[in-house]
């Protein structure tokens, strides 16, 4: 099926002076909702990635999909399909809904599916929306990014945005700036510049 029409947006902060300053976000025009009988993928592939519509699954190893198991209406979930090395944040088959800034690395656990709601259990009830952490790996490098989602009243998926971190560093739910290391680099530099110019300034009026 076609593909949605995307409002793609490439951030890379402080490019330069870190190289874990390149969040890859993706914004959509409009909220892709996602009913009982659809099929929706997201793919951190390609530099920026997409979301599409599509009843193929997972086909490349950044690629994810939501959707609903066996078509019902209390069993939505997000699974990476064919790449078992791709990973949704959660346990016991259950997403993990997390808050924005919450950091999203390697020390959590993963898992290959994982629902956001399965009938009466799972973190995302109805009217619930958050953040899920992925995960997928690509020529020996793991990547870490995350989806903006919600699970409705009237028992739909609605897909906001999503980013991942091109480096392989870590990334925060919801945030497209640096990981502290590389925020408190910059900082110092544009710190110690302005040091340096008071200085030079000091002595050429003494």
């Amino acid at each position: 099926m076609k593909p949605k029409t995307l409002l793609t947006l490439s951030s890379s902060v402080a490019a330069g002076i870190s190289a874990s300053a390149a969040v890859q976000h993706t914004v959509l025009d409009a909220p892709m909702t996602i009913h009982v009988d659809d099929d929706i993928g997201i793919n951190f592939y390609l530099s920026e990635g997409f979301a599409e519509e599509s009843n193929s699954g997972a086909t490349t190893p950044g690629e994810f999909r939501l959707s609903f198991w066996n078509s019902e209406s209390d069993k939505a979930r997000i699974d990476s399909n064919l790449f078992s090395t791709n990973g949704i944040r959660g346990t016991n088959t259950h997403a993990e809904k997390l808050d924005h800034g919450t950091l999203i690395s390697g020390s959590d656990p993963y898992q290959p599916y994982a629902y956001l709601r399965y009938q009466a259990s799972g973190q995302f009830s109805r009217g619930t929306r958050g953040y899920v952490g992925l995960r997928f790996i690509e020529s020996g490098t793991t990547y870490y990014g995350w989806a903006d989602v919600a699970y409705t009243r009237n028992r739909e998926i609605v897909l906001y945005s999503f980013a991942y971190e091109d480096s392989g560093a870590p990334i925060y739910a919801g945030t497209v700036i640096p990981e502290p290391k590389s925020a408190a680099l910059l900082a110092a530099l544009l710190s110690g510049s302005a040091i340096l110019y008071r200085r030079r300034q000091k002595n050429a009026n003494g």
